[in-house]
């Protein structure tokens, strides 16, 4: 199977709540209660983050979406706030591929960092992010908007939750084809 890499445009959209309903299911249900479970990105959400530029998907040979990447800026990085992988293809590289092209995209918009949170036993976690070169964030280098997700996240009952970095290069920074 064939898959490609892009930036979100209008059609894939309505594809992204299916990938991350199935994405859920994958969560131990002492790690992703419910409500949590049941809870999804708002189609507005998505458009938001399409019309910033701060979302990517994965499409199959079909042209369907079966990952994707949504990001947001926070104290300055780009943080990835949801990334999810359809089980149905998952363990095929696809996740490595749309991270790393986001990371790609990270540097070359000058991003100093990329930031998130993460479930720190979980093996597509922590550890598939470490593996990528991210490290354990300690909280006194944690940034004001980056704390405050992390409270949310407690109040919304998440356990067992790390926040990581990975420190990007400074300029010059590869170029991804066609966004020159």
């Amino acid at each position: 199977m064939n898959h490609t890499i892009l930036a979100a445009t209008l059609p894939y959209l309505p594809h992204l709540v299916r990938i991350e309903k199935a994405a859920a299911t994958m969560f131990p249900l002492e790690d992703l209660p419910e409500p949590l479970r049941s809870n999804h990105t708002s189609l507005a959400d998505f458009k938001h983050a399409q019309d910033d530029n701060l979302l990517w998907v994965a499409i199959d040979d079909s042209n369907t979406p079966i990952a994707f990447l949504l990001a947001d800026i926070i104290d300055g990085c780009l943080h990835i706030a949801e990334f999810d992988v359809h089980p149905d293809y998952g363990n095929r590289g696809i996740g490595t591929q749309l991270l790393k092209y986001v990371l790609l995209v990270a540097a070359q918009r000058s991003f100093p960092a990329v930031i998130l949170t993460t479930f720190e036993h979980l093996p597509w976690n922590a550890s598939f992010y470490a593996h990528h070169g991210f490290t354990i964030l300690s909280d006194n280098l944690i940034g004001t908007e980056f704390m405050e997700i992390l409270k949310r996240e407690k109040l919304l009952g998440f356990k067992r939750r790390v926040s990581m970095i990975l420190r990007l290069p400074p300029h010059p920074t590869p170029r991804i084809p066609g966004h020159e």
